[in-house]
C-alpha cells in the first residue's frame, strides 16, 4: 500500500476518534396519534408532526396532529428523566432526506447552551 494512503487512513481513524458526536441509529420510529386525532381531515386542516426529545437529544416519538394554523410546522417537546413533557422552543429541528432513508435531530437554538454532543437518529422508514 502507498505511504500517502496509509498516512491518509491514519489521519481519517485519528480524527474518527476524537469526534465527540455520536448517532443513535434506529430502524423504526413510530409515528402516534395524538388523542382524537385518528379521523380524516376537514377543510382548512393539515397534519403536524410533534417532536418529543429525551434529555440526552434523542427523539424518541413523532407524534401527529391535526391543526388549522398554516403557519405552524409542529412543536418540539423535551421529556426530562422522570417522563415529564414541556414544549421547548428552544429546539430546531434538523433533517436529511436520503431516498428511503431519513436521519433527523434537533440542536438548539443559537445562543443557547447546546446539547453535550449532537445526536442523530436514522430513520429507516416510519411506521403507520
Amino acid at each position: 500500500m502507498r505511504k500517502d494512503l496509509v498516512r491518509r487512513l491514519e489521519k481519517l481513524e485519528a480524527a474518527r476518534k476524537t469526534r465527540k458526536e455520536r448517532f443513535d441509529a434506529l430502524g423504526i420510529i413510530y409515528r402516534t396519534y395524538a388523542p382524537g386525532m385518528e379521523r380524516a381531515l376537514a377543510e382548512q386542516e393539515e397534519w403536524v408532526a410533534d417532536w418529543y426529545v429525551e434529555p440526552d437529544g434523542r427523539i424518541s416519538e413523532v407524534r401527529r396532529r391535526i391543526t388549522t394554523d398554516s403557519s405552524e410546522r409542529g412543536r418540539n417537546y423535551r421529556r426530562d428523566v422522570i417522563g415529564n413533557e414541556t414544549e421547548d422552543p428552544e429546539l430546531e429541528r434538523r433533517g436529511i432526506n436520503a431516498g428511503a432513508r431519513v436521519m433527523i435531530w434537533v440542536v438548539k437554538k443559537p445562543g443557547v447552551q447546546p446539547f453535550p454532543t449532537r445526536i442523530a437518529t436514522i430513520v429507516m422508514r416510519y411506521a403507520p
